[in-house]
């Protein structure tokens, strides 16, 4: 089975670890040209901000790691994800309707509508 963005995401911060961090952008940009190859890329859309805030938390250079990531994409998920980073609220989690959770260990949890 593949990990989720959220999943990635979640594990990047608790491990501490840039590499599971960059697999999230990669899986990130996958899964929005796949959604969007199905007919509706807002599906593709909702965890995009979560590689974004991990980084934030991790205080890694998410450009850099777009960067890196673009590099194991092609086609419209470089596309996609390009476009995605140039967003300035990129790094909103909320915005999607996601927040953090933290009891127990740090992980993501999605209710919509975003509040």
């Amino acid at each position: 089975m593949t990990a989720t963005v959220a999943e990635l995401a979640a594990r990047a911060v608790r491990e501490r670890s840039e590499s599971t961090l960059l697999g999230a952008f990669v899986a990130a940009g996958r899964r929005v040209a796949a959604e969007e190859a199905r007919g509706d890329v807002r599906e593709g859309l909702i965890d995009r901000p979560l590689p974004f805030d991990a980084a934030r938390l991790l205080a890694l250079d998410a450009d850099d790691l777009v960067e890196r990531a673009l590099e194991q994409l092609d086609g419209r998920g470089a596309d996609l994800l390009r476009e995605f980073a140039a967003r300035p609220d990129r790094a909103d989690i909320a915005a999607m309707g996601w927040t953090t959770a933290t009891e127990g260990r740090f992980g993501y949890e999605w209710g919509w509508p975003a509040t």
